[in-house]
């Protein structure tokens, strides 16, 4: 429902100016040192990593919390957790990025981050 929402109300041709922006900004020290070929696609592929941060953060605000569980256990995030609750040394695997999602570990703590902000989900 998230991506319908996100395809029918244009996000992505919203935040288009506002990517190419932050990325010249973001990358002008470092322009040398990126292929300019891969460079041109840096755009598409930020849309697609912030269309699924945008289809968490609807999905959390639309369910609460048992978004986050249930991604938790779809990922089987918590086998990169220790017994207290810090990040295990084999959690790699969870902090690689894809061209078209971010990191597990990553959607994870921007979950928590709305969450707290929003008591739970639900304001």
């Amino acid at each position: 429902m998230a991506h319908f929402v996100f395809g029918e109300k244009q996000i992505k041709n919203a935040l288009a100016s506002k990517i190419i922006h932050a990325l010249n900004t973001g990358l002008a020290a470092s322009a040398t040192s990126i292929d300019p070929n891969r460079r041109l696609w840096l755009p598409s592929i930020f849309s697609d990593l912030l269309e699924e941060l945008f289809c968490d953060s609807f999905a959390i605000r639309f369910i609460g919390p048992c978004y986050s569980f249930a991604f938790i256990e779809m990922f089987d995030i918590a086998k990169f957790l220790d017994k207290n609750g810090a990040i295990s040394s084999g959690a790699s695997p969870a902090f690689e990025f894809s061209e078209s999602h971010p990191a597990n570990l990553y959607r994870i703590k921007r979950h928590a981050d709305i969450l707290e902000k929003t008591d739970g989900g639900r304001s």
